[in-house]
């Protein structure tokens, strides 16, 4: 099983006899509601009648008998098509006056380019982008082809530099949160002290309140005791 690749294609000409076969295509491989019934049927049939694969040169022996009665060759349809099945399946189908037929498919780990550039050799316009696994392809007729890594946000070619810096970094953040910690913990306990000699100076104002009432207390009572005499 391979990774496929996903790709949409427009296929169109000037030439209004080639545009009416495209548009013949369309009807005969999908049903009365559009759809494509049997997608990887109607990817061979495309592949088939678009670009025939060339046995000129090749061994009788070499490649396959097909169900449909195509022969087909893994290393022959590599070499013609970009792609061991061309186009393996088409997803979706249609036709449009303008753009002509349009597609939505799946091939076998990369787009058939070399396909592509056969079918434009014979007088379309041809135009397909998409992506497989860790890139993009792009292909136009007139303008060629482009293919795009995919780069993921982490590099896995990261220098030992770079892992250093990104460890001292770590290092630097766990310190700061220890230092942090360590602070909150001094304030809990600087609060706690504080709230104790709170609680010693409210006591020890009481008892002096107290003493102080009986030295009052005192006082009056031995002028009392003056007065008396």
């Amino acid at each position: 099983m391979p990774n496929w690749f996903c790709g949409r294609l427009t296929l169109r000409s000037d030439d209004t006899e080639k545009m009416k076969e495209l548009e013949m295509f369309v009807k005969m491989n999908t049903d009365d509601d559009g759809h494509v019934e049997n997608e990887c049927k109607v990817g061979d049939n495309f592949s088939n009648k678009y670009c025939p694969l060339d046995w000129t040169g090749i061994p009788d022996d070499v490649g396959t008998i097909q169900d449909d009665g195509t022969r087909w060759d893994f290393n022959t349809a590599c070499n013609q098509w970009g792609s061991k099945w061309g186009i393996g399946r088409i997803i979706t189908l249609d036709f449009d006056e303008v753009e002509g037929l349009r597609m939505r498919y799946n091939s076998a780990w990369s787009m058939p380019i070399t396909m592509f550039g056969k079918i434009a050799d014979k007088g379309y316009e041809v135009t397909s982008y998409g992506h497989c696994v860790d890139f993009y392809q792009y292909f136009d007729s007139d303008l060629g082809t482009e293919t795009e890594e995919i780069v993921s946000e982490v590099e896995e070619s990261s220098t030992e530099e770079e892992v250093e810096e990104v460890a001292v970094e770590e290092v630097q953040v766990d310190s700061e949160s220890e230092e942090v910690q360590a602070e909150e913990e001094n304030s809990e306990e600087i609060a706690e002290a504080e709230a104790e000699v709170i609680e010693d100076v409210d006591a020890i104002e009481e008892e002096d309140s107290e003493l102080f009432a009986e030295i009052q207390q005192t006082l009056a009572e031995a002028a009392v005791a003056e007065l008396d005499e």
